[in-house]
């Protein structure tokens, strides 16, 4: 893989932190001059065919009180964050309605999706919204509707945390189509948001930060 500096990033051994995360030592080598390495975009990449994913973005789910008193007044509309990383065909579930104009101008653009592929679920009393989703039947059948027997649905929350894979479990039991979490293992995630973890991990690793 490239960095915008031309770099090929590999992994050359692992180490183990004694936090239990498991960090890669990396050297680097030129790639500027190899006309035969794969530059396909990262994007193109995760929209291979007949794969399409579903945002489910939910502050709620980082467990973080400081970020909702930060977001204030704009936090119930924070999830629609989602609506411009989407593609169309991409389904964005968020707690309340989306002007329709306002997708129109997204798709203007060449941003966001459909009005038919943006679910507006409100989150149920002392649930975040990915929750909420994993339990509502209604719901459920709404995002069975617009998947394929043969396709593949990629999830994609805020971080992919127990909540996130709590709803992978429950779509892949539900959905006729194969489901995948974008992210790690919850555990994974918890440390890699840790910042005192990621600084003495580099620390061991001599990576300066």
């Amino acid at each position: 893989m490239c960095d915008p500096r031309g770099d090929t990033v590999k992994v050359d051994a692992t180490t183990t932190h004694s936090a239990g995360m498991v960090v890669a030592r990396t050297i680097a080598s030129p790639c500027r001059a190899d006309p035969h390495r794969d530059h396909t975009p990262l994007l193109d990449i995760m929209y291979r065919p007949g794969l399409r994913r579903l945002f489910v973005h939910d502050y709620l789910n980082v467990g973080a009180p400081s970020l909702a008193a930060m977001l204030g007044a704009v936090r119930d509309d924070y999830a629609e964050r989602a609506l411009v990383l989407a593609r169309a065909g991409d389904l964005v579930v968020v707690p309340a309605p989306v002007d329709p104009e306002y997708l129109a101008y997204l798709h203007t653009n060449g941003m966001g999706t459909t009005t038919e592929h943006v679910l507006a679920l409100p989150r149920a009393d002392g649930l975040s919204m990915t929750e909420t989703l994993a339990r509502d039947e209604s719901a459920l059948a709404w995002l069975a509707d617009r998947v394929s027997r043969d396709g593949e649905l990629a999830v994609s929350s805020y971080i992919a945390d127990r909540c996130a894979n709590e709803l992978v479990d429950r779509l892949r039991r539900t959905l006729p189509c194969g489901v995948n979490l974008e992210g790690g293992a919850a555990d994974a995630s918890r440390l890699a948001n840790q910042k005192d973890v990621i600084r003495a991990a580099a620390a061991a690793l001599g990576v300066p930060i």
